[in-house]
């Protein structure tokens, strides 16, 4: 019995797959073309890459290509970029 209860749930979370597949690829692709527009380039983010490989920091990016930058987010995302 828990065996067709789990079988039977393992089938239904799969049926919702393609849709949760679909809207993750719309939201990326959204925020692809939002971050292109704003920064003017589709590569924006290989600029803070490339300076925290070369030993920068967070604090060396109070904007990003002209843009002003959140402070916290850039730290979150300094943060990250080192992994």
């Amino acid at each position: 019995m828990i065996h067709r209860i789990y079988t039977r749930k393992v089938e239904e979370f799969s049926s919702f797959y393609p849709f949760v597949f679909a809207v993750e690829n719309a939201l990326r692709s959204v925020l692809a073309d939002y971050l292109e527009e704003r920064f003017g380039r589709m590569d924006w983010w290989t600029l803070i890459r490339n300076a925290r490989l070369n030993g920068q920091t967070y604090a060396a990016f109070p904007n990003i290509l002209g843009t002003r930058g959140n402070r916290p987010a850039s730290k979150r995302f300094g943060a990250l970029s080192t992994t």
